[in-house]
């Protein structure tokens, strides 16, 4: 399985790596990637250090912060991300999704790589919290 997930090229998943008759219906939930992270958690205890999209996950973060509250401003230099809502200035951090948050201190906006491509839905809730 770890050479299947590992090898195959498709964006989330496809009939090379992971569906097959009897998942049929959750096919739009599965991402190859994510299963062969968890895979070699459980096998090796390894967890992905780096992420790989985070350019993306910044722009992601500014889109959502733009579109769904106009008043909050997203900053991002020198490597920090700041989201600024009525004079509040906290602190963003995007962490590979595999790994605990519980490490992050309890003011920071803490969001997973996994949110920003897959559910802005999900980063907005975790912005709002942080100011409500």
């Amino acid at each position: 399985m770890e050479i299947r997930l590992g090898k195959c090229n498709c964006e989330k998943s496809c009939p090379k790596c992971v569906h097959h008759f009897w998942n049929q219906t959750s096919q739009n939930d599965l991402n190859r990637k994510r299963g062969l992270e968890l895979l070699l958690w459980i096998r090796y205890n390894k967890l992905r250090k780096k992420i790989e999209n985070f350019n993306q996950c910044v722009e992601s973060i500014k889109n959502i912060t733009s579109l769904c509250e106009p008043q909050l401003r997203f900053e991002y230099n020198n490597n920090e991300i700041h989201i600024i809502y009525q004079n509040i200035k906290k602190k963003g951090f995007i962490y590979p999704s595999m790994l605990s948050q519980n490490f992050l201190p309890n003011n920071i906006i803490a969001i997973p790589d996994t949110f920003c491509v897959e559910s802005p839905a999900k980063v907005w809730e975790k912005i709002k919290t942080i100011f409500d």
